[in-house]
């Protein structure tokens, strides 16, 4: 196995199995591009930031009852980051986080552990910032929703004016979830009840897309992310709270890619990393 790699940025330990020498203590996470063009630039809590072609300013935050997730340790793995840290001295978490570069969208596996020494119920958040106030959201299914009132729908489409570099954006959170816009900012909340060293799993992904003028977004855009009605999530095995019909994905999956075609596509490798 490879000698892992070790170098800190801001007071967090960062692993690197892939790379053959340690990072700049002052080098930023990178930013991946997707095969539609779009960006996603990475910060060292697993969230997204805008480089100015983006439409929104922050994006993928993560809070557990009210206290922001903080990293203490970072991994990559192959195409993946993994965050490891906290929200608050109760709540340990893992955030596993990579681009779906074929199918355009940004994945995260959430992992919860409750070390509060009580059981909890807390709500768990995942919220975006805009640029710019959207201009409709709706539902899944396609229903137009009201804005400020949270909704409980398992996934969203918001537009926005169009302005050059700016795209819409549409969101999967599964099960469970209660989605609400306000003027300039997403929240995706998931009530979470877990008892003392007990722990959950989420899995939610989210894509850029540019609708032609004059339409927006509709379950087409999600179309590539499911087959035969479940979905398909290459390299993500096990329970899901928000996905309890979720198909284990191995390696050779197929999905239908947005030109209707089909492709075979070998799940990404994550083993442990070992640092000796």
């Amino acid at each position: 196995m490879k000698r892992g790699l070790l170098w800190l940025a801001g007071g967090i330990a960062v692993f690197s199995a892939a790379a053959q020498e340690p990072w700049a203590k002052d080098q930023r996470l990178p930013s991946f591009r997707d095969r539609l063009g779009y960006s996603w630039p990475l910060t060292a809590a697993g969230s997204f930031y805008s480089t100015g072609g983006n439409v929104f300013d922050s994006a993928n935050q993560l809070s557990i009852a009210g206290e922001r997730f903080v990293a203490e340790r970072i991994e990559r793995r192959e195409d993946r980051f993994v965050f490891i840290g906290r929200c608050g001295a109760g709540w340990a978490v893992r955030r596993e986080i990579w681009i779906d570069v074929e199918r355009a969208a940004a994945f995260c596996l959430e992992e919860i552990h409750n070390e509060s020494g009580q059981a909890g119920e807390v709500d768990l958040e995942v919220s975006t910032h805009f640029r710019t106030p959207w201009r409709t959201w709706s539902a899944r299914d396609g229903k137009v929703l009201i804005p400020g009132v949270p909704q409980a729908t398992t996934g969203a489409f918001l537009s926005f004016p169009p302005r050059d570099g700016d795209s819409d954006l549409f969101l999967l959170f599964g099960e469970g979830a209660k989605l609400e816009a306000q003027e300039q900012t997403f929240t995706a909340r998931f009530p979470v009840s877990l008892a003392h060293e007990a722990g959950l799993r989420l899995l939610h992904f989210m894509g850029q897309r540019r609708a032609d003028p004059g339409k927006t977004l509709g379950l087409e855009v999600f179309s590539p992310f499911f087959r035969e009605g479940r979905l398909v999530a290459p390299g993500v095995t096990g329970t899901l709270a928000n996905f309890p019909g979720l198909d284990p994905a191995p390696a050779g999956v197929v999905w239908i890619l947005r030109d209707g075609t089909e492709r075979s596509v070998a799940g990404p490798v994550d083993q442990v990393i070992e640092l000796t």
